[in-house]
């Protein structure tokens, strides 16, 4: 016996309203401290895109740790690291995981 989903007899994609769309959004191209624009960068690869970054967030990551091992309470050190509380504590959980 076939029974026919109610939700598949309606279009897969309704409509959805022109502003909400992120094509219609104006973002600001700010660039970075190497160049004043993204979209005319020369650069074959985006700095954020480099190995580099990962070493920044790791030291981050450190000081969000030590922060936490303090005491201090989760929503402090996510505004001090400019981050969300939820990333705090999924720092915080992943180092107690590796000390385990």
């Amino acid at each position: 016996m076939i029974v026919e989903d109610p939700l598949m007899t309606e279009t897969p994609f309704p409509s959805v309203r022109k502003d909400t769309l992120p094509e219609g959004t104006h973002y600001r191209d700010t660039g970075c401290n190497l160049h004043p624009a993204c979209l005319t960068c020369p650069r074959a690869v985006c700095k954020h895109d480099e190995l580099g970054d990962d070493s920044m967030r790791d030291a981050r990551n450190a000081a969000i740790i030590v922060s936490l091992a303090q005491g201090r309470p989760a929503r402090h050190t996510a505004a001090q690291f400019g981050v969300s509380v939820r990333l705090v504590y999924r720092i915080g959980r992943a180092a107690r995981e590796r000390a385990a």
